[in-house]
C-alpha cells in the first residue's frame, strides 16, 4: 500500500540563503532545503512538506526565528520551525500584476521588508499584517523592480533604475519626495543595483558592473 506522497525536486539551483542556530537553509528553483552544521543534518521542504510557493527566490529568518519564503509567482511562505507548519500570505499573488516575483527579505525589528517586482512593501512579522508599500522612488518611474534595501541611519533601496536614498529626517516613505535617487549619471557604473551591505563604515552596492562602495 501506498502510505503517501514525497517529491523529489531539483535544489541545485540557489537563488538565496541565510544562516541562524548553525544551520543553513537556502532557496532553490525546486523548494528550500537546510543543513546542520551541528548534526550534519538534511532536509527539504517542497509541496507535500505543506511549501505553497514555487520556485522560491527570497529567503530570510525573522528575530523569532520563523523562515520567511518569497517565490517568483508571489507568493510568501512562513515556516514555524517550532511547529513544523507553514503559513502563507497570499496579498501579492492575488494581486493581479503581470509581474509579483519577491526578489529579497529584509528583518528590521518586527517588520520585514519584502522587495518585489513592483516596490518595497513591508509587513509585520507578528500579525503578518501589511503595514505599507512604496511604489513611487524621487524621480524614479512608479512600480519599479526592487532587488533589495538596507537600513542604517536611512533606508537605501536597489532597483533596476539605480539607488533611491532616503531624505534624512523624512518619515513619510511613500512620498517620492522622501527619496534621492542616482544612476549612472551620478557615477553608478550601472543602473541594474542589485546588492546592499554595509561593512565598518562603508556602504557596499553591487551591481550587474561590479562593486560601489
Amino acid at each position: 500500500d501506498v502510505l503517501g506522497w514525497k517529491n523529489y525536486s531539483d535544489m541545485k539551483n540557489v537563488s538565496d540563503a541565510t544562516m541562524n542556530d548553525n544551520k543553513f537553509w537556502c532557496a532553490t528553483s525546486g523548494g528550500v532545503f537546510s543543513f546542520s552544521l551541528t548534526d550534519s543534518l538534511f532536509q527539504t521542504y517542497n509541496k507535500t512538506e505543506g511549501l505553497n510557493g514555487s520556485p522560491i527566490t527570497a529567503i530570510s529568518i525573522d528575530n523569532q526565528g520563523k523562515i520567511w519564503l518569497g517565490s517568483e509567482n508571489g507568493i510568501i511562505d512562513i515556516y514555524n520551525q517550532s511547529a513544523k507548519s507553514f503559513k502563507r500570505i497570499l496579498d501579492i499573488y492575488n494581486s493581479g500584476r503581470t509581474l509579483k516575483q519577491i526578489s529579497s527579505f529584509r528583518v528590521e525589528g518586527d517588520v520585514i521588508f519584502v522587495s518585489t517586482d513592483f516596490g518595497l512593501s513591508s509587513i509585520d512579522t507578528k500579525t503578518y499584517n501589511f503595514i505599507d508599500t512604496y511604489f513611487k522612488f524621487g524621480t524614479f518611474s512608479s512600480n519599479i523592480k526592487v532587488k533589495s534595501s538596507f537600513k542604517s541611519d536611512r533606508f537605501f533601496v536597489a532597483t533596476d533604475l539605480g539607488l533611491a536614498v532616503q531624505v534624512l529626517g523624512t518619515t513619510n516613505l511613500s512620498a517620492p519626495e522622501s527619496w534621492n535617487v542616482y544612476s549612472t549619471s551620478n557615477g553608478l557604473p550601472s543602473n541594474n543595483v542589485k546588492k546592499i551591505q554595509s561593512f565598518k563604515d562603508t556602504l557596499i552596492i553591487s551591481s550587474d558592473r561590479g562593486f560601489i562602495y
